[in-house]
């Protein structure tokens, strides 16, 4: 028994193993509804900007607020 605890103590850590839901890794951002998230230098995510406030939308993956009609690259001009 001993020996299983010990193996899901180290599994656990090698993965991260944070049971607390605003864990994070550093340079990344999330989107909370409309809210811009960065993980701070604490590993927990901090809130950036309220892209709604902005008339925009969050883009996480781009970690920045952007228009939400954005036509661009459409080539219609």
């Amino acid at each position: 028994m001993r020996s299983f605890v010990i193996a899901s103590l180290l599994t656990l850590s090698a993965c991260g193993g944070s049971d607390d839901p605003n864990a994070c890794e550093a340079d990344a951002y999330n989107c909370d509804g409309t809210i811009l998230q960065e993980c701070g230098s604490d590993g927990l995510w901090a809130d950036k900007e309220d892209c709604a406030d902005l008339g925009m939308m969050c883009h996480a993956e781009m970690g920045h607020c952007m228009a939400m009609d954005d036509d661009s690259g459409t080539g219609d001009e």
